[in-house]
Parts: C-alpha cells; sequence; structure tokens
C-alpha cells in the first residue's frame, strides 16, 4: 500500500456521517486524459467495490474477462455509519451517547477513507484509468446511492459481485446485486462467488 502521507490532496474527515467524495486519477489530475468524459475512452466501467472477497472478484473478473485497453473504470464505495443499538442507548446517558456515537461515525469515516486508499493503489497497480468514489449511503441503501453516482458517469457496464445469498436470505435481508438488476437502467454483470474445490 502507497504511503497515505505522500499523497497530495488527503481525503477529509467529517463527524456527521458523510463522506467527501474523493477523486483519484493516476498521473497527473490536470492532464485531459485523465477526465473520464475524454473521448479516447470508448467505455466507462462502475464496479462497487465494498472491502469483501465480492468487490475483489468483481474487478478480477473484469480485468480478466471485460477489460479493454481505452476503458475508464470507476471504483466506488459505500460509506454506512454505523447505527445505536437500543441496548446501549438505554444503558447511558444521552449527552454521553451523543459523544460515544459521534466517535464511532468519525472512526468509521476514517477507516471508509483508508480503504479509499487502497483501492487507489491496487488501481494504480493494475494500470488503470480511474477514479474513486466514496459516498455515504442515501435514498433506499447502497443499492440506489451505487445507481445514483453510476448514472453520472453513464457507464457502458456496471459489475458488482455477489455475495451468493440464499433465496430466504435474499428475501430477508435485500441484496445490493439484486437491487441493481431490477432497478437499473443501465446493463448490469452480477460475479458470482468463487466456487471452492471440495477437496
Amino acid at each position: 500500500m502507497a504511503d497515505e502521507a505522500a499523497d497530495p490532496n488527503p481525503p477529509k474527515t467529517n463527524t456527521d456521517g458523510k463522506v467527501d467524495t474523493i477523486e483519484h486519477f493516476q498521473g497527473d489530475e490536470n492532464d485531459p486524459a485523465n477526465d473520464p468524459n475524454n473521448k479516447k475512452y470508448t467505455r466507462r466501467i462502475v464496479i462497487p467495490m465494498d472491502g469483501s472477497g465480492c468487490g475483489n472478484r468483481a474487478l478480477e473478473i473484469y480485468m480478466s474477462i471485460f477489460h479493454q485497453p481505452n476503458d475508464y473504470v470507476v471504483l466506488v464505495h459505500i460509506h454506512q455509519p454505523p447505527t445505536l443499538s437500543g441496548l446501549s442507548l438505554a444503558a447511558a446517558p444521552t449527552l454521553y451517547m451523543s459523544h460515544e456515537y459521534r466517535k464511532s461515525v468519525e472512526d468509521s469515516v476514517v477507516k471508509c477513507q483508508k480503504y479509499g486508499q487502497q483501492l487507489k493503489q491496487q488501481a494504480i497497480n493494475l494500470g488503470l484509468k480511474f477514479k474513486i468514489v466514496l459516498a455515504t449511503v442515501q435514498g433506499r441503501g447502497c443499492g440506489d446511492t451505487i445507481l445514483s453516482i453510476a448514472k453520472e458517469y453513464d457507464p457502458s457496464l456496471i459489475i458488482i459481485g455477489s455475495r451468493g445469498l440464499g433465496t430466504f436470505s435474499r428475501f430477508m435481508l435485500g441484496s445490493t446485486s439484486d437491487f441493481l438488476v431490477h432497478h437499473s437502467e443501465l446493463p448490469v454483470c452480477v460475479v458470482p462467488p468463487a466456487q471452492h474445490s471440495s477437496k
């Protein structure tokens, strides 16, 4: 991982649960070649990354099957602020909980931004022309937020990893990939989890 202190435009930290959108380009940010609207890029690809094996597998499949030299890749990570548990809320004074919650939100933002730095280095190592977008969850959840971001770039394709939930789990917990498939007007490729050998 690259030394974060060397980044000339380090991300900012808020304590209200919102993450500043961070745009990292490979090379000079003032270079027109790094503009996603530059006509040299024949395709724009959006890949949601959640820090799990599912997101990494989506990126791996993109690189092995879909990647073309003139692609511009937008890696999206959605920050979900922590929630207050009913138990801790009843067990502590309101003032304390306010301080405790603000601290937990701040910690989660910092963690999210560090992950953004990891994505930046990963994209550089892969030789991509890219943008990293970090955003706080909004609307109907992660899927809704991803769609809002994707529409800004009018991508040729959204590639997202699936956790491989069963039918009941998808019904109870919801599925970001299912949401995208059913609500996106843009093409969506859902990458299933890797099959492990039974040996």
